[in-house]
């Protein structure tokens, strides 16, 4: 019984060794809060919707305005991005327009989406949604926050300038601050381990 319960211990030690993890170098999240009166010295807090960005650099064919502003980099799966408000997400790649070579997001009146994806300031990445858009609508989404006022980003949000940074100026060494955190994957090594233990629980209860 002894001998039984070292070398089980044996064999979840060297199961904890052989943890291995998922491949996930390649991708990249931000995250920062945009409200109408962000711009203004107080906000409705009820109003901050949550952008979360997720890049996969391995479909990125370089980080830059064009880059970001090319419709093919978002609907290949180099960007996708959600709008999260009061519980609510909503995925803003699903209201692009496939036939349109820049982001845009067809409206009732005009065109909708960014207003500014190629310089730093107050409108790099605004966005700016009119009554009867189909996206806003078909998605269910509230004029206030979304419609009413342009959806600016919080300024001195450092994810939000961060991210500027590394699409107006290139800059990729913010990349590290944003990686997503590998998942832990057992390796085959680990696999053949927990059937050896499976196996010598069975003997033991066989000679019980």
């Amino acid at each position: 019984m002894k001998t039984s319960a070292i070398f089980v211990k044996s064999v979840l030690s060297a199961g904890i060794a052989v943890f291995t993890t998922a491949a996930s170098a390649n991708l990249y999240q931000f995250q920062f809060l945009a409200n109408p009166d962000a711009l203004k010295s107080s906000q409705d807090k009820s109003l901050d919707v949550l952008h979360t960005i997720t890049i996969d650099s391995d479909k990125i064919s370089s980080f830059s305005p064009s880059t970001l502003n090319a419709t093919s980099t978002w609907l290949d799966g180099g960007i996708s991005m959600t709008m999260t408000h009061q519980g609510k997400t909503v995925s803003l790649n699903s209201g692009l327009d496939p036939d349109s070579p820049y982001v845009t997001i067809p409206g009732y009146y005009y065109n909708e989406g960014f207003r500014n994806l190629s310089s730093k300031g107050i409108w790099f990445f605004a966005l700016e949604f009119a009554p009867n858009s189909p996206f806003i609508d078909g998605n269910d989404l509230p004029y206030d926050p979304f419609v009413y006022g342009f959806l600016f980003a919080y300024q001195d949000n450092q994810a939000y300038q961060d991210f500027g940074s590394l699409w107006v100026a290139g800059d990729t060494s913010v990349l590290p601050n944003y990686q997503i955190p590998a998942v832990p994957e057992p390796s085959t090594a680990l696999l053949g381990v927990m059937g050896a233990l499976g196996l010598l629980v069975a003997a033991k209860r066989k000679r019980g």
